[in-house]
């Protein structure tokens, strides 16, 4: 196994399968501006590589929670062409991972929030452990999610459940997840790692043209309005108003 060690972000490589390990644990691997530009590196290099699965993954008690908050602030403050482009670097990951030719698998556990579950959803299959939460707190914070979550949590669980999520901001647990199709499958965390090893182990005896084009066609029909700036557009015209800096503000005083 071969392992490359970022300062946010682990990839190892083992023959045809490559994991991605979110390695922020302190701050419960919250993305920053930093581990977007590792992501798309990691994700620019298993693109051409070898590989036919990727597992991505938590390190910690968390598989992500989300955006940086500290950095969520610093947008309201900087110009917005600059914000703008920092945000287009996450919007490209989930974009990356949706068309990227291998298989990709989220190994999810603990919080899954805003972020972490956009992260989540582009992923070609989702398997959540008993501790995984999932939560949409934007419109709490007074804004919307920037990446695209509108529609592929729509696609997934309906839109009705899709707008209760996202207006509530209310946890889901993980076996209401996998009821309203959220996530694939549902494991204790030795049910999980085996039954990754071996979905991971089954493709990687198939041909990597076959998966990628099967992979394309699913995608196809799905994600064909997804690549707009509808959704950034929306996120920055709340971004930094009264109601978004404060319930930010009282936000990092509970953490």
């Amino acid at each position: 196994m071969t392992t490359v060690h970022h300062d946010n972000v682990l990839f190892a490589s083992d023959r045809a399968v490559g994991t991605i390990t979110l390695n922020r644990p302190q701050k419960l691997n919250a993305l920053s501006y930093c581990m977007a530009q590792e992501l798309l590196r990691i994700l620019a290099k298993a693109k051409k590589s070898r590989l036919k699965a990727i597992v991505v993954r938590g390190a910690g008690t968390s598989f992500c929670a989300g955006g940086d908050v500290a950095w969520e602030q610093s947008l309201a403050t900087m110009p917005r062409k600059e914000a703008t482009a920092q945000m287009l670097q996450f919007k490209r990951i989930v974009s990356e991972i949706e068309q990227i030719p291998q298989v990709v698998i989220a190994v999810i556990h603990g919080h899954a929030v805003g972020g972490g579950c956009e992260l989540a959803m582009a992923c070609d299959i989702r398997v959540a452990l008993l501790s995984a939460q999932f939560r949409f707190p934007e419109v709490a914070l007074g804004v919307v999610p920037p990446l695209g979550a509108s529609a592929r949590l729509s696609r997934l669980i309906g839109p009705g459940r899709a707008k209760y999520l996202l207006f509530s901001g209310e946890a889901l647990d993980c076996a209401t997840a996998l009821s309203w199709g959220l996530v694939d499958f549902r494991f204790s965390a030795k049910k999980a790692e085996a039954f990754v090893s071996s979905f991971c182990s089954k493709v990687s005896g198939y041909s990597p043209k076959a998966l990628a084009l099967a992979k394309k066609l699913v995608n196809k029909g799905m994600l064909s309005d997804l690549q707009d700036k509808t959704e950034l557009d929306a996120y920055f015209s709340c971004c930094g108003d009264e109601y978004n800096a404060t319930a930010l503000e009282n936000f990092l005083r509970k953490i």
